[in-house]
């Protein structure tokens, strides 16, 4: 009886072995800030405004991009990553989105030099961010707005910003998560132009 040579047989495991080794290329996203501006018959605000202190919630403190799959529970994703700290991109979003709503105004991220002219503060909570099942991106915060000496402008209020993602996958996702920050950047544009237009 004529033994088979091992070598085909050694070729294919190797191959087999080598193939489940491998993983698909994770991919890196970031917010970004729509750049729009809102349309003011008012006057133009000229003002130091102080955005921060942010605070954010430390389930966020991780480079997976997190989907809600029901009120109490998340799957991350494995190979769909954010390109830099969440609460660093948001903040930087969230300061572009401000200075185009409010082209005119000083725009400064806390922490800011002793000394720095801020006429109105911005202090932020941030409760939740993330998308769901149904592509729905949502952002819950909590927010205030004091002047220089610390008093109240707007007390704080808590709110809750939503945009349905166009498609299933992450880019839309994201899309759909700037598009809430843009949200919350206006409504504060707004208010600040409220209380400061005469």
């Amino acid at each position: 009886m004529q033994l088979r040579h091992p070598w085909p047989l050694l070729l294919t495991l190797l191959l087999t072995i080598s193939g489940c080794g491998t993983s698909q290329p994770s991919k890196f996203y970031l917010l970004n800030a729509s750049n729009i501006a809102i349309q003011s018959s008012g006057p133009s605000l000229t003002l130091g405004v102080g955005l921060g202190p942010i605070k954010f919630p430390t389930y966020l403190e991780r480079n997976k991009i997190l989907v809600r799959t029901s009120n109490n529970s998340f799957k991350a994703a494995e190979y769909h990553r954010w390109a830099e700290p969440l609460d660093t991109n948001f903040t930087r979003v969230l300061a572009q989105e401000l200075n185009s709503a409010l082209p005119n105004a000083s725009i400064t991220i806390y922490p800011w030099r002793s000394g720095k002219k801020i006429e109105t503060q911005i202090v932020l909570e941030v409760l939740s961010f993330d998308s769901d099942n149904q592509n729905q991106a949502s952002l819950t915060v909590r927010w205030e707005l004091i002047d220089a000496n610390k008093n109240s402008l707007v007390p704080p209020k808590q709110y809750t910003y939503a945009q349905r993602a166009n498609k299933s996958d992450y880019d839309a996702r994201v899309a759909a998560m700037s598009g809430c920050v843009t949200q919350l950047g206006q409504a504060l544009a707004q208010e600040i132009a409220r209380i400061h237009t005469p």
